[in-house]
Formats: structure tokens, C-alpha cells, sequence
């Protein structure tokens, strides 16, 4: 019922086969073309770990092509291209889509799996990158011409909240901040998007916070203790310490698994 690539592109012949898949990549997104003989070619979209909850009233001929996709570059994406990719995944999750559009984004699947065949190298993980990142940008750009535009806007804080946090993460960390610039209290903001995401505030920042951190580590001319002032932290130390807990390995030893 499945194919399974190493780098996480896919291609399912059944739902409960793309339901199974997905109920084993944690906390990423996934991005997948369905075509349905009976219901019609579409885009689906949402957090890995919701894909049980939705009644997918397909066909038993349904088959697809899915990927699989970090939260941060599905958030990140979505804020630069203002789409409520939240408020989208919650209330509708399917967008129906012309073959046209549908092949669009199977080539850049195809891509993906092309790329991750390869031999790991600095040019090898470039090319994912930016890969992924476009395919991001086409997938927002098609729900917000074919239905976000028209969603309610239940998740408005929390995308208003990600797109704070994004700018602000790599010097303020702490939940008062984002609270106060809402003019909500802690305690509100908190229940708010665990509600709407199933994360807490904490995680949403440390996540932005970390992923900025990464992409300072990759620019080889920044020292640690470089980055750890530029992200506003009091020493080296606290900032080697806030990485290694939340990635299980110092910023040196990140750096050394980095493509040569």
C-alpha cells in the first residue's frame, strides 16, 4: 500500500495507508496531492498528528504522493506568505486543485526524492533547502487564491503570535514578552495556542529560537560566543545550555554533523 523513500516522500495507494504513515512522523507536517477518481484532485495539509482525527471520506481507488515536512519551514512559509496555515489545517485541510497544479507539485516532490538519493554534501542539503522551501511558497500561494482567504478566523492569535514570534525570537524568549505586546495575560495566550496548535507557548518559541540558532551554526565565520551575543544571551554558556536541551547536542557538536 506504500513506498517509503529515506527522505520521507512517499506514495500511498489507500488512506488508512497515509493515516498509518503519518501517525509515525511526530510532530512534522504532511504535504500530500490526492487524486480520487469519484471526489476530484486536491491538496491536503496538516500537522502529522491530526491526520487521524479527520473524517477523509475518499474512495477505496484513492491514491497519492505525500511528503513529509518539518513544522518550522510549514510555519515559516506561512507567515512570509501570510496564509493561516492553522485556521486552514483545522477547518478544512483538503483544498481541491486542477491537474495542472497537482503535477506542479508532484515535480517538486519528485525533486525531493531525487535530492535525498544523493550523497550527502554542503550543495546536496542547499538544493532540499530551497526545494522545500519553494514547494512551501507554491502550496501557500494556491490556498490563499483557492480558500484561505475565505476561512473564519478562529486561530487569528495564534498566527498573529507565530508571526511575533518570528520576528522577535532570536532576542526575546520569554512568554511576558508576546504576552504583553497582546495586551493578554500569560495565563490566556498559554491556553489559547495549546489549544489551537497542541503545543505550548514555550515549545513555539524555543522551536523559532532554535531554528535561528541553526542557521547562525551554519555560517562557519560565527564564533559560538558570536552567536550567543547576537541572540541575546547573558553567556556562552547559557546558550550552549538552552541548545543542548532542547536539541540533545552542544552547538559544536551540531556544527561537526553539518555537510562538509
Amino acid at each position: 500500500n506504500m513506498t517509503d523513500s529515506p527522505l520521507n516522500f512517499f506514495e500511498f495507494q489507500s488512506i488508512d495507508a497515509l493515516q498509518t504513515y503519518c501517525s509515525r512522523r511526530g510532530e512534522s507536517w504532511m504535504l500530500s496531492v490526492i487524486q480520487d477518481p469519484a471526489f476530484g484532485s486536491g491538496l491536503f495539509i496538516a500537522p502529522n498528528a491530526a491526520t487521524g482525527e479527520y473524517e477523509l471520506n475518499f474512495s477505496p481507488d484513492v491514491k497519492g504522493w505525500a511528503v513529509s515536512l518539518p513544522s518550522f519551514l510549514v510555519v515559516e512559509n506561512a507567515i512570509r506568505n501570510n496564509v493561516n496555515v492553522f485556521a486552514f489545517a483545522k477547518s478544512c485541510h483538503f483544498c481541491r486543485l486542477g491537474d495542472g497544479d497537482c503535477s506542479h507539485i508532484r515535480r517538486y516532490f519528485k525533486s525531493l526524492r531525487d535530492l535525498e538519493t544523493e550523497t550527502p554534501s554542503i550543495l546536496s542539503y542547499e538544493a532540499r533547502y530551497h526545494v522545500s522551501h519553494a514547494l512551501m511558497d507554491t502550496v501557500c500561494l494556491m490556498l490563499y487564491n483557492g480558500v484561505a482567504r475565505n476561512l473564519p478566523r478562529p486561530a487569528d492569535v495564534v498566527f498573529r503570535f507565530m508571526k511575533l514570534v518570528y520576528g522577535n525570537c532570536e532576542k526575546e524568549r520569554k512568554m511576558d514578552f508576546y504576552a504583553s505586546d497582546f495586551q493578554l495575560s500569560t495565563k490566556y495566550l498559554s491556553t489559547v495556542i495549546s489549544n489551537e496548535t497542541g503545543r505550548p507557548v514555550s515549545k513555539w518559541i524555543e522551536m523559532f529560537a532554535i531554528s535561528a540558532a541553526k542557521q547562525h551554526l551554519r555560517n562557519s565565520s560565527l564564533s559560538i560566543n558570536q552567536i550567543s551575543t547576537m541572540m541575546n544571551f547573558r553567556s556562552t554558556s547559557d546558550f550552549s545550555k538552552y541548545f543542548r536541551n532542547a536539541t540533545g547536542m552542544s552547538p559544536n557538536e551540531y556544527r561537526r554533523t553539518l555537510p562538509a
